[in-house]
């Protein structure tokens, strides 16, 4: 939990805000519902929650910042973080659709990006091998989880 106000006050931070702004992002965070009932108990999406703001912070500091060689690190917490739950990819594209939209497209043509990629391929990958040999079956499970 201190960490995921941490990253609310430097997502802040970084787009503008002076210390009331930080402050008001971290005390916002700390009190939403949704982050409150996922932290009270040990779960995946506790997990989760934490690795997609981080990866926004880090999309935030590559893209205010210009440092691309920031992409490496992203691509290692978005790797981790398709290990924690699949649904990380849903994440990435909707990322990926948000950034093509903007002029911040031009991070398409940086090898730093693509070297992220990479990354996150090669920590993904015996997780996509398994589901390979053995028929997808989280997306059987998904979907018996869905139908209920």
């Amino acid at each position: 939990m201190v960490l995921a106000l941490f990253i609310a006050g430097r997502m802040a931070w970084r787009m503008g805000a002076g210390r009331y702004g930080q402050l008001l992002a971290a005390t916002a965070t700390a009190c939403a519902p949704v982050l409150i009932a996922m932290s009270g108990f040990y779960s995946m999406n506790a997990i989760e929650v934490l690795i997609w703001s981080l990866c926004s912070l880090l999309l935030i500091e590559i893209l205010s910042s210009d440092e691309p060689r920031l992409w490496w690190l992203f691509g290692l917490v978005a790797g981790i973080g398709f290990m924690n739950k699949h649904t990380m990819v849903l994440f990435l594209a909707g990322l990926t659709v948000g950034v093509l939209l903007t002029p911040q497209r031009r991070v398409f043509r940086e090898r730093w990006l693509w070297a992220g990629v990479a990354i996150a391929v090669l920590i993904a990958l015996p997780n996509i091998l398994w589901q390979i040999q053995h028929d997808w079956a989280s997306l059987e499970f998904y979907r018996g989880a869905g139908s209920k």
